[in-house]
């Protein structure tokens, strides 16, 4: 860890599941989840600090819904989440995630930005109940299409967990944080808390813009433009407003386009209003400010709106169906090893805590490479350089 860096971390020994609910309850504008060991205490204390009157780091009371069953957890988690402007989230383990595995495929083939799914890795269950660590469920999931992150320790849980959003609202592809049930979930140690300053800077307002990061995103979510919007208040209101008038304005929207895409606090405004009936120049204003920049969107879009309606999930034949599973991979899921690097070097240099795809350890010269992911990783590298060395090989 960098010692100057700008956000060094709160001290704190807490487990797994308190680190990943603290960050929970910081961001998170709503939470719908059902118990299911070793994960029902994320949401148990999501909970406890929403009921004690918590907001969020943009001043929000944020809500939370225990429904009747894990598939009705993910499916309402699903519902919150089209809604968009908030980051929201579930809890899961093991025949949970299996229970709502429907769910999940939809969340990921909807493009839900800003949905990240709290994971305790349990083993799922076959000849006998077990509760214990196991990555049957998160494996299982895998196949749907989600983003998973895998945290050794409550450290890289709670940071992974605010990492986890950052990649969800950017790709728009859900997230799932996971930790092993248990030995991180449960496990106390010490950790530096992501500070709620920070979360606020990294993440970003859920209901804020964005430059869409990607053409495709721009296609389907981004703004025409205040340009665009101001040639069509022109086009409404030419009977109110002289012809040559008109055309003056035309020129003038021509010629600064590039400065008036930017205006968002309509510093430009004044210099048209001479072209404009004292009676338009107010709707003009507002027009104006009220206008997106091109090419932005919302940091979670919203795919549910009472204010511009829409249909999402509608019944496709093969042709339309193959087209848009083959889309989703080339212009979505294509784009998220990058998306989730450029979330982690942000995050890396505003803590101090170095974050990127893969972590190594002592691989430069290695003879083996061995790989492992969650709590697993830090007793691999314990151990392997020993062993290996009275092999005489060169481990990783």
């Amino acid at each position: 860890m960098t010692a100057t860096a700008k956000y060094p971390g709160l001290p704190a020994v807490i487990n797994g599941n308190g680190a990943v609910a603290q960050v929970m309850s910081h961001v998170c504008g709503g939470v719908i989840g059902y118990p299911i060991t070793p994960s029902t205490e994320i949401s148990e204390l999501y909970e406890a600090a929403r009921a004690e009157g918590g907001v969020n780091v943009w001043g929000k009371h944020a809500f939370f819904f225990e429904p009747e069953g894990e598939h009705s957890a993910q499916s309402g988690a699903l519902g919150a989440a089209l809604t968009g402007g908030q980051f929201i989230s579930n809890a899961s383990s093991s025949q949970g995630i299996l229970y709502a595995m429907e769910s999940h495929y939809v969340t990921v083939g909807k493009k839900i930005g800003g949905f990240v799914l709290q994971v305790a890795a349990r083993v799922v269950s076959k000849h006998s109940l077990n509760v214990m660590a196991g990555h049957d469920d998160i494996y299982a999931l895998m196949s749907s299409g989600y983003t998973i992150l895998f945290g050794a320790n409550p450290q890289e849980a709670a940071d992974l967990a605010a990492i986890a959003y950052r990649v969800s609202s950017l790709s728009l592809i859900p997230v799932a944080n996971t930790m092993d049930g248990f030995s991180t979930s449960h496990m106390l140690s010490e950790a530096r808390m992501p500070e709620p300053e920070l979360l606020r800077e990294y993440l970003g307002d859920p209901s804020g813009r964005i430059a869409c990061p990607t053409l495709a995103q721009e296609m389907l979510f981004g703004a025409k433009g205040r340009v665009f919007q101001l040639r069509g208040f022109l086009r409404r209101h030419a009977r109110d407003i002289p012809a040559d008038d008109v055309a003056a304005l035309e020129a003038f929207l021509e010629a600064k386009a590039d400065e008036i895409e930017s205006d968002n606090d309509g510093a430009l405004v004044g210099m048209t209003l001479s072209w404009l009936p004292e009676d338009v120049q107010g709707p003009w204003r507002r027009q104006w400010v009220n206008a997106w920049e091109k090419g932005t969107r919302q940091l979670v879009p919203a795919l549910v709106d009472v204010n511009n309606p829409g249909l999402t999930g509608p019944v496709q034949n093969q042709p339309d169906f193959q087209a848009g599973a083959v889309d989703h991979r080339t212009h979505f899921a294509s784009a998220i090893p990058a998306l989730t690097r450029q979330a982690m070097a942000e995050y890396s240099a505003l803590t101090g805590r170095t974050y990127s795809p893969i972590h190594t350890y002592d691989v430069e010269d290695a003879d083996i490479v061995m790989r492992s992911a969650s709590a697993r990783s830090a007793t691999t590298s314990a151990q392997s350089c020993p062993t290996c060395a009275r092999r005489g090989s060169r481990p990783a």
